[in-house]
């Protein structure tokens, strides 16, 4: 009975230190803040590059000449370097369930609107940049796109552009860089706080409430 007894309670403390363990890691996901950026080089080969790190973790993707490439680091030790493999699965029509929402009002949709500006002031970035210069085949569209750009670096907050329209000839010789955090914890409080509001429940669990309310009255 002693053995049996010790190796229960040794079960017992593993369990509790991996559930200790899961819930620390959790805590750090949502407080420690991840840092990202994007890069583009338009040239007479276009190449994009995202990176994404966390305290011990980063991952990157690129795409160069059409061929995707991901790697994942944890501790600068690499755990997956190559191509990144689609894979598609055929989409049939067995096993579907289309759920049945309530009629969204105008109160609906202002909140939709306030929590998309939520996220957007937690995900929007740190800082852009974007140098160089571009011409497009046609002079007026070259125009248009310059103006486009001009009261994109006005509007952004720390967009720093410096790219030269060409209007002779057809060309592209720009980099672009993106920065900025991404804090889990807020995106949490502010999900929560938007599924919480009285118009919104109404419209995203309207199904679950009513079955519930129809199963009593029988």
């Amino acid at each position: 009975m002693d053995v049996i007894a010790s190796i229960l309670g040794f079960l017992l403390k593993m369990l509790l230190f991996l559930t200790a363990s899961l819930f620390l890691l959790l805590l750090l996901i949502l407080i420690i803040p991840f840092s990202y950026s994007f890069s583009a080089v338009l040239k007479e080969t276009t190449v994009l590059k995202m990176e994404l790190n966390w305290a011990v973790l980063h991952v990157s993707m690129s795409l160069e000449d059409w061929s995707p490439r991901m790697r994942i680091a944890i501790m600068g030790r690499t755990i997956r370097l190559g191509k990144a493999e689609k894979k598609i699965r055929e989409k049939t029509g067995k096993g579907k369930r289309k759920g049945r929402f309530g009629k969204p009002g105008i109160a609906f949709f202002r909140e939709a609107v306030s929590f998309v500006k939520e996220v957007f002031d937690v995900l929007k970035p740190k800082e852009i940049s974007a140098r160089g210069a571009y011409g497009l085949d046609d002079p007026a569209d070259t125009a248009a796109l310059s103006s486009v750009l001009l009261m994109a670096g006005s509007c952004l907050p720390g967009a720093n552009i410096e790219v030269c329209p060409v209007f002779d000839s057809a060309m592209r010789d720009v980099e672009i860089r993106i920065t900025g955090r991404i804090f889990l914890m807020l995106l949490v409080c502010i999900m929560i706080k938007y599924l919480l509001k009285k118009e919104v429940r109404r419209v995203i669990f309207h199904k679950r409430i009513y079955t519930e309310t129809q199963n009593m009255n029988i």
